[in-house]
């Protein structure tokens, strides 16, 4: 963080009780520290159409001119999981249902309550796909079958390991 007087970085700090940062440390080694949340990290995540292939585009090119392997590796599972993704998207745009596993799961209607008393009640077509973590929707549902307004809501991929706990 930069300093609003200058532009020389400044970090921030806080006086905590005698004992406090030690007692937390062994419970986060311990993994008894409930949970630890760095909040600059955004948890849930929601991709269109469009976003998904912005995303595969940019890691792509990343890829082309990177030389870790390891690098490499990570990338491609990523492209790989955005195109897993892309597809179920796809699918819940063009047939309001997905086929996960071999299962056909078709849309649910969820009524989303009004905001206030000027705004009627939305019927949103849902599909939730918990063993992944998946919510597809739209944004307007009154545009049946229009990819533009469908999207992936999901668990940022790096939250997995947070969860694995």
């Amino acid at each position: 963080m930069h300093s609003r007087n200058d532009d020389r970085p400044c970090f921030w700090g806080f006086i905590v009780a005698l004992g406090l940062y030690d007692s937390c440390l062994v419970m986060l080694n311990l993994r008894c520290l409930g949970i630890v949340f760095d909040l600059d990290e955004t948890l849930i995540v929601a991709n269109t159409m469009r976003s998904f292939e912005d995303r595969i585009d940019a890691l792509q090119r990343k890829i082309n001119s990177e030389v870790d392997p390891q690098r490499i590796s990570g990338m491609q599972a990523e492209v790989k999981r955005y195109l897993d993704d892309k597809n179920i998207l796809k699918q819940y745009a063009e047939n309001d249902q997905v086929v996960d596993n071999g299962r056909v799961i078709k849309v649910q209607s969820e009524i989303v309550p009004a905001l206030s008393d000027s705004h009627q009640p939305i019927v949103r077509p849902l599909i939730r796909l918990q063993d992944k973590n998946i919510i597809l929707t739209r944004i307007n549902p009154q545009v049946f079958i229009f990819v533009s307004t469908s999207f992936v809501v999901s668990t940022a991929t790096y939250w997995g390991f947070v969860f694995s706990f």
